[in-house]
């Protein structure tokens, strides 16, 4: 026996079609959650549902036929059946409002840049019990926000680094200008930063940070990470990440196939941000220095000593 048919014998897939027929009807459902409380007059209850009494009647009907509804001490409740549904329909519901976390979790499990461990690791960062847990969705504490798209997560990002109060920790495989110059007006606010850049940056990327390095208005920025107050290294990471404040994080999911944007998502946890930034100081110590950062270090030494 295959395991859809062990599936399918051990579902009483009568009793559930049934059952979530009789749920199936926007009438029937208000009716349902009234009948949690009682209903003793079917008049005014018809009004506050905003029903007729044949739509009324004709779906009361068919959930008490489906024993999810009696009548009992001259009112329609719910049957212990009923109660039990209404639980489960709880918990729907709130999963409904977490929408955001549940495209998340398949997002995370769709791809081949994150581990089954790190994808566990950030799930049970977003919820007490587990983002997948049968009520535990009502346990999610913190906002997620998803991009689709680059841009989307480059503007959420630079929103982030504005409000950033004390330190950045970046390690990205891309060199934005937009987010460049938002971490030049960081480190004037006196943040602490840490860069991690990938070791094996396309040319285009290579050249944009060579024409980020040679203009004027960057000069401030790379004699700033001569000193103690912004640190650059380069090391190899699976996806894109960034923690802000020891407790904003972003990350970016790229396509494994053609290595361009996939999917990105920001959260507020701290204890997420603290396994990240424990994560970074491993890549970092084992990172090496920049090559063309190692270049400009030289030619701004050399003008010093001029």
């Amino acid at each position: 026996m295959s395991q859809l048919d062990q599936l399918l014998k051990s579902v009483n897939v009568a009793e559930m079609g049934e059952i979530l027929n009789a749920l199936a009807h926007e009438d029937a459902l208000k009716i349902f959650v009234a009948a949690k409380v009682g209903i003793t007059k079917s008049t005014s209850t018809i009004k506050k549902l905003g029903l007729t009494q044949k739509r009324y009647y004709s779906r009361l009907k068919e959930l008490m036929e489906a024993s999810l509804i009696e009548k009992r001490d001259n009112a329609y409740q719910l049957t212990t059946t009923g109660s039990i549904c209404y639980t489960l329909g709880r918990a729907f519901n709130e999963a409904l409002g977490q929408r955001d976390r549940l495209d998340l979790a398949d997002r995370l499990k769709r791809s081949k840049s994150i581990s089954m461990e790190e994808t566990k690791e950030i799930l049970q960062a977003l919820t007490r019990k587990g983002i997948t847990g049968s009520i535990g969705v009502a346990d999610v504490l913190e906002p997620v926000k998803l991009f689709d798209t680059y841009e989307s997560l480059v503007t959420a990002l630079i929103d982030q680094i504005d409000r950033a109060e004390k330190n950045i920790y970046v390690a990205s495989y891309y060199s934005d200008s937009r987010v460049v110059e938002a971490v030049l007006r960081a480190s004037q606010r006196g943040l602490y930063l840490s860069f991690l850049t990938g070791r094996d940056e396309g040319v285009a990327d290579k050249m944009q940070l060579i024409r980020l390095m040679l203009n004027p208005k960057m000069a401030k920025l790379y004699f700033t990470l001569l000193g103690e107050q912004i640190r650059v290294r380069q090391s190899d990471f699976p996806y894109s990440f960034f923690v802000l404040d020891e407790k904003v994080v972003i990350i970016e999911l790229p396509n494994p196939l053609t290595n361009t944007f996939y999917t990105g998502f920001s959260v507020q946890n701290e204890g997420l941000s603290r396994r990240l930034i424990k994560a970074y100081e491993a890549l970092y110590k084992t990172g090496k220095e920049h090559p063309l950062l190692s270049q400009v270090k030289r030619r701004y030494d050399e003008e010093i000593v001029a």
